[in-house]
């Protein structure tokens, strides 16, 4: 019984982990995207002035 709730807990501890990383890895992604339009948006209205 102990031994299942502690790989379970294990199982839940490595899940989140996963979780994390593809959390961050996706907060990571947006803002490069973000960033990449943001940056496009500027070459765009410069090209608008000129």
């Amino acid at each position: 019984m102990m031994k299942s709730i502690l790989l379970r807990m294990e199982y839940w501890k490595e899940n989140l982990n996963l979780g994390h990383y593809y959390c961050s890895f996706l907060i990571s992604k947006v803002i490069e995207v973000i960033g990449n339009n943001v940056w496009l948006a500027e070459i765009t209205s410069i090209k608008l002035i000129w």
